[in-house]
């Protein structure tokens, strides 16, 4: 944890000293749940009848509304086990706790589970286009983030009133979006990864929502192949794992990611139908018009949408196969651009590293051994 905390500190020096403003995700929360709107927002979420059932939302619901701020805060993200409420609630107030129905089928110690996944925080949220977009998550363990980050941009002062903020109803569903698929590419355009945590459905209720608020005129789809050597790797979950922007005009990219399936997405009758209009996210959803294109296409169709004529790839080395995937299993393709052709990469993805400097391409390495052991949740 030490070695963790170390790297993201180094990281988050990095940003500062290149000019960026640097939010602590706790220091934002808290101050967030002093607005007792936020408050009723993530407790609903959190300990409300539809998550716990009414009989224990009562008691964790009266319990968790009279605590300060950075202690709500505190539980919401480290979570609070069985011994820990006997210790805090009133005698009476445990014993009808632990008499309830949602006790009585916990497993295990904890009755509001840790978020350690708040660790990465691109996942459950994207800024694109002056809006922000509270993501639907793909795994359970993680759609609690959601809901803490909605607090933040409905209560906070920072955020509050500042842009468009696109967000859907919280819990499980197959329309999923994650942060690590977004690429913002320029002219109106946005480009998401079709992969193992956003869906086509995830995708395409995105992209009407962008074209009906008028920030976007294409989304494009980049297919990530289940059965290619590569995605294979439990690291490879996001397209950015396989591909970031360093540059308007360059990619990197890792050398098996090509000749993939894209699908543009525009708005429009959907494939000539009028009837293809529906209700969705609490308003009326325009009709989409899709393409889909050969894998053939897929550097063309990027390049159209960010509105330039190529793309510069730049690859690391694959002389060594083996080498290189265990690279990429260490987020070697998964780079932060802080300026164009300057960028944050890990320092031990020498390959990569070597790979960028040799195109002209400015690598301020960080260390990130125990940042990348994460994997985005699970």
């Amino acid at each position: 944890m030490r070695r963790a905390q170390a790297e993201h500190d180094a990281f988050t020096a990095i940003l500062r000293a290149e000019g960026a403003l640097v939010h602590d995700f706790r220091e934002l929360l808290v101050e967030s749940l002093d607005y007792p709107e936020a408050r009723a927002l993530v407790l609903e979420e959190t300990v409300g009848p539809l998550a716990v059932g009414v009989s224990t939302s009562e008691v964790l619901t009266d319990y968790l509304s009279g605590l300060p701020s950075a202690e709500l805060a505190e539980v919401l993200i480290a979570g609070i086990t069985r011994t820990e409420l006997r210790e805090r609630l009133s005698p009476a107030d445990a014993e009808v706790l632990f008499s309830t129905t949602f006790l009585s089928t916990l497993e295990g110690q904890f009755v509001i589970t840790p978020l350690p996944n708040h660790l990465f925080t691109r996942d459950t949220t994207a800024w694109l286009y002056g809006g922000k977009h509270v993501n639907t998550m793909a795994l359970g363990p993680r759609r609690r983030e959601a809901v803490n980050y909605e607090a933040i941009y409905r209560y906070h002062p920072a955020f509050k009133d500042r842009g468009i903020l696109w967000s859907e109803q919280h819990g499980a569903s197959p329309a999923t979006v994650e942060g690590g698929d977004f690429q913002v590419v320029g002219n109106r355009s946005l480009v998401m990864g079709l992969s193992r945590r956003s869906s086509a459905a995830g995708v395409e209720r995105l992209a009407a929502r962008l074209f009906a608020d008028g920030v976007a005129d294409r989304v494009i789809g980049v297919h990530m192949p289940d059965q290619a050597f590569y995605t294979e790797l439990e690291a490879v979950m996001h397209l950015d794992t396989l591909m970031t922007k360093v540059a308007p005009d360059t990619y990197l990219r890792f050398p098996g990611f090509n000749d993939v399936t894209t699908v543009e997405i525009e708005p429009g009758a959907a494939h000539g139908s009028s009837k293809d209009a529906v209700e969705a996210g609490g308003g009326r959803r325009a009709s989409l018009h899709v393409t889909v294109h050969d894998g053939s296409e897929m550097d063309h169709v990027l390049a159209r949408a960010a509105g330039i004529d190529s793309f510069r790839i730049i690859s690391p080395d694959m002389s060594d196969e083996a080498e290189a995937l265990r690279e990429l299993a260490r987020d070697s393709c998964n780079v932060v651009a802080v300026a164009p052709s300057r960028v944050i990469g890990y320092a031990h993805n020498a390959r990569a590293n070597d790979a960028l400097r040799q195109a002209g391409v400015e690598v301020i390495e960080t260390p990130g051994v125990e940042l990348v052991r994460g994997r985005g949740g699970s």
